[in-house]
């Protein structure tokens, strides 16, 4: 049954930034060191895997030999970067391990690594799993002073700061790399706050921005929503930005849910760790008792247009018929 199948090998993403530069300029990338450094240091933050070492799948080192492209010139290539991926994908502990790449692997002179997420609780998670993968690790926890807000380096200046954008937050100064967690999230006033932070990653020589999400609900004037609308557009062709990374898992329009072959194929499309440390029966499960629209956010990575309907289509589809509307009525 469907519920049973392992998935193959993970899928490629739906959408990606070209693979070639515009100018066709041969790119090397530290994206194997940044591997090696990750699995012989880092170790997983809370969940099943808490303090083990860091073991790298197939799609999350693709991602980060691109992240770590480099010009001819030495110079990093991406300033801006979106990854986007269904529900439970491993994004938090990727992007914890590369803010601990950041800020312990003497990749700056006086690394600023800023985690953030749209509220206090979210910021949390990749802030939590970072204090975690440097705190017990054996190779860096007697590099850094791990507290609450801030992980201190002991022997140099350097340090990690967690922000959260419903506070009012909005200091980016310096900054070399900024994580941003469910950047979908970051809707109003806090859209203000990535703004400001993602501007100031310009201040220092190869800083960069990584945002991560999963899809969110259309029209809210997210991060995400903006930046998955530009990284269509490049991964297109219609526009030409070789400074902007953006891998995202999508399941393919037109698909028939109800027929098991396509359920999988959506799947399968929006999740490369499904059949891996993803779980394909939760993931059935959920398809079977959350609202679809929910089901397409969450676990096919569709942007959506709406969280709620105020009616059900089988209940609308019932309204239809002839009906006599007197004076009064």
């Amino acid at each position: 049954s469907n519920t049973t199948t392992r998935a193959p090998t993970p899928v490629s993403p739906s959408w990606s930034s070209p693979l070639k530069t515009a100018d066709g300029q041969l790119l090397t990338t530290d994206g194997p060191k940044v591997c090696r450094w990750i699995e012989a240091n880092c170790v997983y933050g809370e969940g099943d895997w808490s303090g083990q070492a860091g073991r790298l799948r197939e799609f999350q080192r693709r991602f980060l030999y691109r992240l770590y492209e480099r010009w001819p010139n030495g110079r990093r290539r991406y300033r801006r970067a979106l990854w986007g991926m269904g529900k439970g994908g491993g994004k938090t502990p990727i992007a914890a391990c590369v803010a601990a790449y950041e800020l312990c692997a003497d990749v700056h002179i006086s690394p600023r690594v800023i985690v953030g997420a749209a509220s206090l609780k979210q910021a949390n998670w990749v802030f939590g799993d970072l204090r975690t993968c440097v705190s017990e690790s054996p190779t860096l926890k007697h590099l850094v002073e791990a507290y609450d807000l801030q992980i201190l380096l002991r022997d140099r200046p350097g340090v990690a700061e967690r922000i959260a954008a419903e506070a009012g937050t909005n200091d980016g100064a310096r900054c070399t790399a900024f994580i941003a967690d469910e950047a979908h999230e970051w809707t109003e006033s806090r859209k203000r706050v990535y703004l400001i932070v993602d501007g100031a990653v310009a201040k220092r020589r190869d800083a960069f921005t990584l945002a991560i999400t999963t899809a969110g609900v259309k029209g809210k004037a997210s991060p995400a929503e903006d930046l998955y609308e530009y990284g269509v557009k490049v991964a297109k062709g219609l526009l030409v930005d070789d400074s902007f990374l953006f891998e995202w898992y999508e399941a393919p329009a037109g698909l028939d849910l109800d027929k098991p072959a396509q359920w999988m194929r959506a799947v399968r499309a929006a999740n490369p760790a499904v059949g891996d440390f993803l779980d394909l029966d939760n993931i059935r499960h959920r398809f079977e008792t959350i609202p679809r629209h929910e089901f397409d956010r969450y676990h096919l990575n569709r942007w959506v247009s709406s969280t709620s309907n105020f009616i059900s289509l089988e209940e609308w589809d019932a309204c239809q018929g002839e009906v006599d509307i007197n004076e009064g009525d």
